[in-house]
């Protein structure tokens, strides 16, 4: 089984971050769903063989030396994911333009930020199309309605199992 930590909108929360990873020594990589780069480039600095997938997010304005497209759609053991912010897709408003751009991608689940709020849900955009898992973890920075909180993704021959956590 694969084990990934899953991270969005840190805003300035790095140190929150790496206590998440250290109480999770044996995973194997982190899907960061934007706001917050200069975070992700210390906990890349402190774990330089930790496979990193990342996206920007509205508030990212610089890099800082991480590879992190707007949007990308990885392959992951079979299992196809469509990571983005949220914000191209008006998360905050609907999140129906998320499930049709991970169906038309033919992605299995679609990992976003954005809103600040943990969701774990499917999704049909038609009454007889396909269904879409949503998944966000939610803040890893505190925010006025939220505990810090992040996501787990486990891989294994069950598919793919998400679940939230709350950073201590």
């Amino acid at each position: 089984m694969k084990t990934y930590l899953l991270f969005s909108d840190s805003h300035g929360a790095g140190r929150t971050m790496l206590s998440v990873i250290s109480a999770q020594p044996n995973v194997d990589g982190i899907l960061f769903m934007g706001d917050g780069l200069s975070d992700l480039a210390l906990v890349a600095e402190l774990y330089p063989a930790l496979p990193i997938y990342a996206v920007r997010g509205n508030c990212d304005w610089t890099l800082h030396g991480i590879n992190a497209p707007k949007e990308q759609l990885i392959d992951l053991f079979g299992h196809k994911l469509f990571l983005t912010h949220g914000h191209l897709y008006q998360a905050k408003q609907t999140l129906e333009h998320l499930a049709e751009k991970g169906i038309s991608l033919g992605a299995e689940a679609v990992l976003f930020g954005h809103t600040h709020t943990p969701y774990d849900m499917f999704c049909r955009v038609q009454s007889d199309g396909p269904l879409i898992h949503l998944f966000n973890p939610g803040s890893i920075g505190t925010s006025a309605t939220h505990l810090a909180c992040f996501g787990l993704l486990q891989i294994g021959n069950h598919g793919l199992l998400f679940s939230h956590g709350q950073a201590k």
